[in-house]
């Protein structure tokens, strides 16, 4: 009922409340509106982001596996800055090489696992008139071609199986003994295994786990983890009897949105130089101890200019190394790249390419990294 006061408005002093009936439904929407804001805070955690946005990445959506190609990415990315070397062109009449066993000078080819278990790197080498091999130990996944004796391997899943490990460990020294240089090929940072991992790696500003544009994972240089495990790595490859350890996206990422990682002590590119020349240190003492040298793909901006911001490579921390390896561009000064290396003190015959087709007559190291034709 409705009455007048003396400003002339109303007064409504009621009509009844809401009926049992809507109570409830009321209820029962507020009960299924709280779920769902807990179950959206709950997977947060599993949220990552890369290029394409953020997306929701469960635990055991995550597992991949080690593949069976060379150089093979988790799930069904392809990381573009990898060499395209699909189409491997040999000269017609190759010139004879004697083999180099302390690798100063060659010809390698990347073999697959099959190829080296079952007998067949002989015929590529000769085919190719190589006298060095590449061999994946470790791959863009996170998976190790080997059973690594580290706990966090086993933690991250990454091993191989015992058995496949020594019969791979037996066929190296086979060809060791036969006089073959034996390069192991790492894909370095680059890590899938260590995705979503928040001790090893990148965090994005909206607070997920960040990945790079071919939606894979990176464990974070900055993190001691990281570095150790690497390191660990080298050392057990060193030991298996190779005689040089490539180590492939050996920086900080480049491709992807940087802009989205998380900056701070664990993202701070004044400390990348740094933290990356360190990673190399500790690497190449573990490959010494093993006897064997490390290597590292750079690019030639890198060498050129002396430094790139992004990955943390410095030419100074590249000469410390055994060798560096890289893609050239068509009209690329392979003398002055060399020159550039040795002024910075790195050793004779520094430079390598990594080339779809091996060239007669030249100085430098070549490899093939696809045997596929």
């Amino acid at each position: 009922m409705r009455r007048r006061n003396r400003y002339g408005y109303h007064k409504y002093y009621g009509g009844g409340g809401p009926s049992p009936v809507v109570k409830v439904i009321v209820i029962v929407l507020a009960v299924v509106v709280l779920s769902l804001i807990l179950t959206i805070w709950g997977l947060q955690r599993y949220m990552v982001y890369s290029n394409d946005g953020g997306k929701l990445v469960l635990p055991w959506t995550q597992q991949t596996s080690s593949g069976g190609g060379a150089f093979s990415q988790p799930q069904a990315g392809v990381v573009t800055s990898e060499p395209d070397v699909s189409n491997v062109v040999t000269s017609e009449e190759p010139t004879p090489q004697e083999p180099t066993a302390d690798g100063s000078e060659g010809r390698a080819v990347q073999i697959s696992q099959d190829d080296l278990l079952n007998g067949g790197v002989s015929a590529l080498l000769e085919d190719k008139n190589a006298d060095s091999v590449i061999l994946e130990m470790k791959a863009p996944n996170g998976k190790l071609s080997y059973a690594s004796q580290m706990d966090l391997a086993g933690q991250l899943g990454a091993s191989a199986s015992a058995s496949t490990s020594e019969e791979l460990t037996q066929a190296i020294q086979d060809l060791k003994e036969q006089g073959t240089y034996l390069i192991a090929y790492v894909d370095c940072f680059q890590d899938h295994s260590m995705s979503g991992k928040d001790n090893l790696t990148f965090s994005t500003i909206y607070g997920f786990h960040w990945m790079d544009d071919n939606d894979v994972g990176w464990g974070n240089p900055t993190k001691d983890d990281v570095q150790d495990y690497l390191t660990g790595v080298v050392g057990e490859l060193a030991a298996m009897g190779f005689d040089e350890i490539m180590l492939y996206n050996a920086g900080y990422p480049t491709q992807g949105n940087l802009e989205y990682i998380q900056t701070g002590s664990e993202y701070d590119s004044t400390q990348f130089a740094a933290n990356i020349t360190d990673f190399y240190i500790k690497a190449a003492k573990a490959a010494e101890d093993g006897g064997a040298k490390l290597s590292v793909v750079t690019d030639q901006e890198t060498v050129q200019n002396g430094t790139n911001a992004l990955s943390g490579q410095t030419l100074e921390s590249l000469a410390s190394l055994g060798r560096v390896w890289m893609t050239l561009d068509a009209n690329a000064d392979t003398t002055a790249l060399t020159k550039r290396l040795t002024e910075a003190g790195m050793n004779d015959h520094p430079l390598g390419v990594l080339t779809d087709t091996l060239e007669t007559g030249k100085s430098y190291w070549q490899a093939v990294l696809d045997t596929n034709e």
